[in-house]
């Protein structure tokens, strides 16, 4: 059996059955593959290139190309990491080991980021704050793009390329430096606003008042997470793959039901590969409620999607009970009325509840999860195969952005947790992984050790054309003397 796959009397959560990386395996004899074909792999599986569709006018295989080899250099230039390892073969089995063990590469990445707060103890107001600073101040849904832009201009390999520009075909080669100058002003930074998603792993994380502390009359907000990356890190994997229990509820009911025409309607959408996660449960959610004419209120319909408590003033009230198309048309309304998503607003809520009632309701419905989950695995374990791979993708695809948009703070703590596990310490970052001890000759290796000291200070880009400069007149003078 597949190490992906579920037996029937599996008893186990869903964290130790998914395997992500897996995916990107090369599908062929050799057992040896390297970190050039994964990144060609993913862009392919995830289909990264398709951001390149209104830029880059060139056929699918040519923006693969395109797109592999700005991320290749996007991990050497960015992340430090060492080109050798990137042409470096690797065993698939080793690959396929640390993508079955995605709970101690959680707890990792979980510990980077407690690392980079500074403290295991929290509130949940501080860690809201502290990820609002990271996707204000240090993420930039624009910096692929740019990133590509320069690559572009370091290389000639690309200059028979066509770009696009507002509907203008233009030679690459002939519009690239032009392209350098613009680009702070075409592509500006562009920030993420959805730390509140991240505030909602940690909530997601409690569950128990052993992870917690505060006082009876401390708000939601004030409440001290005694732990971040084991709170963290439980939140994050529950928050992924709470999509998968939400769909199986529905699977679940229909079979209670005994309703194989309704069964079959459900399955084709499980089994439809272009439909997300949230949009096959929104598809299924759709297919029971119209289906068996089922009412709810909105606090139970958000409450069974999100598994947070659900507490908006104007809504905690209303037991007005709501079919499918009344209750879209409410959330619809309500989200156009205050320009946030319901989510969102739930959050906002739930931060300023008191905590000695809330706290009890967040750690029920998380636990829900894990209960829910389990269930599913043990009755429908087929059913949940089917879902396994689409969250793998998920998890993969959520990990692709915070690479390319979250370069100085999620990105890096992903990539460090990736070297600690795997080579025992993350690459140095913005430089490659050589060391600045003197090598050479007097008195290149002088020049060369201090920008090497410098680069580790400052950006590198700004100082390797002065070093080649300096070098240069260096050798030149040499060999005129």
């Amino acid at each position: 059996m597949n190490r992906n796959q579920v037996s029937s009397s599996s008893q186990l959560n869903i964290i130790n059955l998914l395997d992500p990386f897996s995916l990107f395996i090369t599908n062929n004899d050799s057992e040896l593959m390297t970190i050039r074909e994964l990144i060609y792999n993913i862009v392919n599986i995830l289909e990264l290139d398709d951001q390149l569709d209104d830029i880059i006018d060139e056929d699918k295989n040519k923006r693969l190309l395109l797109l592999s080899d700005t991320l290749e250099r996007l991990l050497i230039k960015t992340y430090g990491i060492d080109s050798s390892y990137i042409i470096k073969p690797i065993k698939k089995s080793e690959i396929r080991n640390f993508s079955t063990s995605l709970e101690i590469f959680t707890n990792t990445y979980s510990e980077n980021i407690e690392k980079n707060v500074e403290k295991s103890e929290i509130s949940i107001n501080d860690i809201l704050l502290y990820f609002k600073n990271i996707e204000e101040n240090r993420s930039d849904k624009n910096y692929l793009i740019k990133e590509l832009i320069k690559y572009l201009n370091e290389t000639s390999k690309y200059d028979d390329y066509t770009l696009l520009y507002e509907g203008i075909k233009i030679n690459v080669g002939n519009i690239k430096s032009i392209l350098l100058l613009l680009s702070p002003l075409l592509f500006p930074k562009e920030n993420f606003n959805s730390y509140f998603k991240l505030t909602s792993v940690v909530l997601n994380g409690i569950l128990s008042k052993n992870d917690v502390k505060y006082s009876e009359d401390n708000k939601i907000s004030e409440v001290i997470i005694n732990k971040l990356r084991n709170t963290y890190s439980s939140g994050y994997l529950l928050y992924l793959s709470k999509i998968i229990a939400s769909i199986m509820k529905v699977y679940n009911t229909i079979i209670e039901k005994n309703d194989d025409i309704t069964l079959n309607k459900l399955m084709l959408i499980i089994e439809n590969n272009n439909y997300t996660l949230s949009e096959k449960y929104n598809k299924s959610t759709e297919l029971i409620l119209k289906t068996y004419n089922i009412k709810k209120t909105i606090k139970e319909i958000i409450e069974e999607t999100y598994y947070i408590p659900f507490l908006v003033p104007s809504l905690i009230n209303d037991n007005e009970l709501y079919t499918y198309d009344e209750y879209r048309e409410k959330i619809k309304n309500i989200e156009i009325e205050t320009g946030n998503d319901i989510e969102k607003l739930a959050i906002q809520e739930i931060l300023s509840s008191n905590a000695s009632t809330t706290i009890n309701e967040i750690i029920r419905l998380n636990n829900n999860i894990n209960i829910d989950l389990n269930n599913a695995i043990e009755k429908y374990p087929d059913i949940v195969n089917k879902l396994l791979d689409e969250l793998n993708t998920s998890i993969c695809a959520t990990i692709a952005v915070q690479i390319v948009s979250f370069p100085e703070s999620l990105g890096k703590f992903f990539i460090d947790s990736i070297f600690l596990l795997t080579n025992g310490t993350p690459p140095e970052n913005g430089l490659s992984s050589d060391n600045c001890n003197l090598v050479g000759e007097f008195p290149i290796n002088i020049i060369e050790t201090i920008f090497c000291r410098l680069k580790k200070l400052l950006k590198r880009d700004l100082l390797d054309g002065v070093e080649q400069f300096v070098i240069n007149k260096i050798k030149n003078g040499t060999q005129r003397s």
